[in-house]
């Protein structure tokens, strides 16, 4: 099977991360987790959710090895993250 190899820019890695983070994950994880982090594979809007970057990044790659990774703090407008 054949793989497509996608390539953002860090600008449209941000930008899809956040549009996807605050459109689609932001409603269902915000109430219950503030202060933990959000990877988001901003190819596919799946995402991940652990106690640090390192732990939500490796919960994400189990499922989606190739992930194009975006992370976010819930509940902080700050911590954005391209990895």
């Amino acid at each position: 099977m054949a793989t497509t190899t996608v390539e953002f820019t860090r600008d449209e890695i941000v930008q899809r991360g956040k549009e996807i983070y605050y459109r689609n994950i932001a409603p269902v994880v915000e109430a219950d987790n503030y202060g933990r982090v959000v990877a988001i594979d901003v190819c596919t809007g799946e995402y991940a959710l652990g106690k640090d970057a390192i732990e939500s990044a490796a919960l994400l790659r189990e499922r989606l090895p190739d992930a194009v990774i975006f992370f976010m703090r819930v509940g902080y407008p700050t911590m954005a993250r391209v990895l």
